[in-house]
């Protein structure tokens, strides 16, 4: 495990709000400004999810008397738990039904003159709702008015997404303690705002851990842990409701590299105020801060730089609308790096320092408050001013020798002649970094060198047991080696082989009188050949020519028929598989295929005329599923040894297609004049009804189509023939 221990009472920027106490002179609204009473706001039956249009279940005298432009307020309402503050664009009535469309308006369309001012501190007891991640636990016997998070193993990161896999996680644990102040004033003159302070008092401090089980170059995690929700407060100044609900949302965060060993602890001790103040148009930053740091001496193996921290953020809804907002990053930084003595290039320095510091940051947007201000921001406290070095060394390191490690293929994986193998590594060294291309060179103890760089693949390597090697290099000249082996198996193409099956020479009767394009039946008169017992196998197709085109592929699909492979592929199957072996490899005709088919015999199926056995032979529409092919040789063979004559995929013959067998040649021999547009399949597929699966159903295709339920078997042509 790698473990960066991070203790520290850091300033958690908690920004608590405030209802309360309420300092007012008298307001005075606008002539438009309507106060709706509970007595109207409880017929309120719904708000549209945009907060444009209330719908009222009964009329009052409140509403017979709004017209367009006037601006309603409320307080909270069942169905309004934040209350609202909207100005009126049409009013409908239906029957007893109130319907009221509205628009955004602010604090100064509705207030002539007046202020607002209120103190507060938030306490545990005013907490409405609270939610949290996984591990994250509020404690409330600390007084008050302190807040404290226990953080018990919080997973922060996770490359595989199972958290029961805990080996690649970055996970926090810890504890955090705070406490809140807040002064938050308005004042409006003649509809105008003129005057806004927003200020934070906060006592904070804070323990952090992270454990770290995994290298990665470079991460940014921002993971929030827990959620506070108060209220909502209603403070009635003058009769008119102000509704203030407040939101605090704790963050815990990681960022920069984490792939070091190492651990520190530090411990800080903060105070400080933070806010803006607006007024006759200009913003002012509040801010006073005091820090102080206690610390262990870090160890470290490694060059990094990395951040852990936390950043709490408050949302301060006015009448549901984002008003006053803050935000906070406490954090403990942590830097190494390398360096080279100039005066001997020899001589390397690890460095590293260690730092801690926080920001603050508050805004305001003008959405309630006012329209011209829109969304103002300022970190009001900066790094710059709060960080401090609190450590720092330097030593000489020896050139350390790069590592080397092999991700695929993985030890002991056997592939298929042919067949893509992908090849993928890493290389590092502490001096040099990551490395990449010529830097690691993979290497074949069957085939020598076979590639370079970190991915790559090839489907070319010869069959036999290959010790695959990495060798990584760095730039001092040391090297590292990782090592797997794989197995590479021509079997497949030996199981082809074995299973081709010697028809002998003879004559039958081609075609059938139920079939109009395959008339007139005639006599055929054939020399003995050899055919495939089965259908060409994924694996066979794969070992040799090097890819899979079927559509249904997948770990266990080997023994399915390959499929939607076009007719010039099954020939260049052919091609490359009579150069292989030293025979001649080709497609049937179609007076083989269904010589071969019927296997003696002269009715509907080479098991008789009843298509409720069908079954038992082929693989077809009633009993497929619908959804593919499956493993050959899994139904009963013909009388001649042969498998899934009918069924499973389509069969691609030699010949073109005509309309009838007129001129047909009587010798067995392929019928394919130049002219032919379409090529002929036998057999009936997965999806085919049973007359599709006859043994003289001839249907035909464009050679250039590629479908799922489209494959081949070989003929081997007799020597000499």
């Amino acid at each position: 495990m790698k473990t960066n221990r991070i203790q520290y009472s850091s300033i958690i920027f908690i920004l608590t709000i405030l209802c309360s106490l309420l300092l007012t002179a008298c307001i005075i609204l606008g002539p438009n400004t309507k106060v709706l009473s509970k007595a109207t706001t409880k017929n309120l039956t719904s708000i549209s999810q945009d907060g444009s249009t209330l719908t009222f279940s009964q009329s009052s005298s409140e509403l017979r008397k709004l017209t367009s432009g006037d601006i309603i307020v409320s307080s909270v309402a069942d169905k309004a738990p934040n209350g609202f503050l909207r100005k009126v664009s049409n009013v409908s009535h239906n029957g007893n039904e109130v319907v009221v469309e509205t628009i955004p308006t602010s604090l100064e369309e509705a207030i002539e003159k007046g202020t607002i001012e209120f103190h507060q501190q938030l306490t545990p007891n005013s907490v409405q709702a609270f939610s949290a991640l996984k591990g994250v636990n509020m404690k409330e016997e600390l007084g008050d008015v302190a807040f404290e998070l226990d953080l018990d193993n919080v997973v922060l990161y996770d490359l595989d997404g199972d958290v029961e896999t805990t080996n690649d996680q970055i996970r926090a644990n810890g504890g955090i303690t705070f406490s809140n102040a807040l002064d938050f004033m308005v004042e409006i003159n003649h509809f105008s705002l003129k005057k806004v302070e927003f200020i934070n008092t906060v006592s904070n401090t804070a323990e952090l851990q992270v454990d770290i089980d995994i290298n990665l170059d470079d991460i940014h995690k921002k993971v929030q842990i827990a959620q506070y929700t108060f209220g909502p407060y209603v403070i009635y100044p003058s009769g008119f409701p102000v509704v203030i609900t407040p939101i605090i949302t704790v963050f815990v965060g990681y960022d920069g590299e984490v792939s070091i060993e190492g651990s520190t602890r530090v411990a800080q001790a903060a105070s400080f105020s933070a806010g803006l103040r607006y007024e006759d148009g200009d913003w002012s930053p509040v801010a006073d801060f005091t820090n102080d740091f206690d610390f262990d001496e870090p160890t470290l193996d490694a060059e990094c730089g990395l951040q852990a921290y936390v950043a709490p953020n408050l949302t301060l809804l006015l009448y549901g609308v984002i008003g006053p907002y803050g935000d906070l990053t406490g954090y403990l930084r942590l830097a190494a790096k390398f360096e080279t003595d100039l005066s001997d290039p020899l001589t390397t320095y690890l460095w590293w320092g260690l730092y801690g510091g926080y920001e603050v940051g508050i805004g305001v947007k003008g959405e309630i408050l006012s329209w011209d201000l829109f969304d103002y921001y300022l970190l009001v406290i900066t790094s710059e001013n709060t960080e401090q070095l609190l450590y720092e060394n330097k030593i000489i390191v020896p050139n350390t020798p790069p590592t080397a490690s092999i991700i695929t293929p993985l030890d002991g994986n056997s592939y298929e002649q042919g067949e893509s193998i992908s090849f993928s590594g890493s290389g590092s060294d502490l001096e040099d970094g990551n490395l990449t291309g010529g830097s690691l060179v993979w290497s074949s103890s069957i085939d020598g060198q076979i590639g370079t760089g970190t991915a790559f693949s090839r489907n070319d390597l010869s069959g036999g047991n290959h010790t695959i090697t990495l060798t990584v290099t760095d730039s001092g000249g040391l090297q590292a080696t990782d090592t797997c082996v794989i197995t590479i198996s021509s079997e497949p193409i030996s199981a082809l082989l074995s299973s081709m099956v010697s028809i002998p020479s003879g004559t039958f009767q081609m075609g059938s009188t139920e079939i109009s394009d395959a008339q007139p039946v005639h006599a055929v008169t054939l020399q003995g050949f050899e055919i495939g017992a089965y259908e060409v196998t994924q694996a066979q197709y794969v070992a040799i020519m090097g890819s899979n085109p079927s559509y249904f592929k997948g770990p266990g699909t080997e023994n399915n028929p390959v499929e939607s492979v076009t007719w010039y592929e099954a020939r260049e199957f052919c091609t490359a598989l009579s150069a292989l072996t030293g025979r001649i490899f080709t497609l049937p005709s179609e007076a083989q295929w269904e010589y071969a088919c019927r296997a003696g015999s002269t009715t509907r199926y080479s098991f008789g005329d009843d298509d409720g056995q069908l079954g038992d032979y082929a693989w077809y529409w009633e009993n497929s599923g619908h959804y593919g092919a499956r493993p050959v040789g899994t139904k009963l063979p013909n009388a001649w040894g042969l498998y899934d004559m009918s069924g499973n995929v389509w069969e691609w013959c030699l010949d073109s297609w005509h309309d009838s067998y007129d001129g047909a040649p009587y010798d067995g021999s392929a019928w394919e004049p130049e002219t032919g547009l379409y090529r002929m399949e036998r057999g009936g597929d997965w999806d085919a009804g049973s007359w599709r699966c006859r043994s003289a159903d001839r249907p035909y295709v464009a050679p250039d189509v590629r479908h799922n339920g489209i494959g081949f078997r070989v003929v081997a042509v007799p020597a000499g023939g």
